[in-house]
């Protein structure tokens, strides 16, 4: 079973591990609205989102699942933060959870989008 931090930080997310859950997993709606009191609007930046996973994930030994958005480079941040997985957008659009329109991946690009962080780095040319 896996439970949802909503508006939880560390001492919450002890908590539910306390209760037997294997897995916990932060939205992006639980870091802007515990930690930054904002709405999930699409503020926050991958900083900002990598370091609340980081104080989550060291706050317990249980696997964290967290939300990165849509942000290049979000692998390493969040393998940086020790969580387990990460979950991306499948939309596009500014102003999230809002009134203005969202518009869903092409398939090809939302595939690549997936497979783009799993592939090796390119080789770099030394000087």
């Amino acid at each position: 079973m896996t439970a949802n931090l909503r508006s939880l930080l560390s001492r919450g997310a002890r908590l539910i591990e306390a209760h037997g859950y294997a897995c916990l997993c932060i939205g992006s709606y639980a870091t802007a609205a515990s930690r930054f009191a904002i709405p999930d609007t699409g503020l926050l930046t991958l900083e900002q989102l990598a370091a609340h996973a980081k104080t989550i994930a060291a706050a317990v030994r249980v696997p964290v699942i967290a939300d990165a958005e849509a942000f290049d480079g979000a692998v390493p941040a969040f393998e940086a933060a020790g969580v387990a997985a990460i979950h991306i957008e499948d939309h596009t659009g500014a102003g999230k959870h809002t009134r203005l329109p969202q518009k869903l991946y092409p398939v090809e690009e939302a595939a690549e989008r997936i497979r783009a962080p799993r592939s090796p780095p390119a080789p770099t040319r030394s000087s």
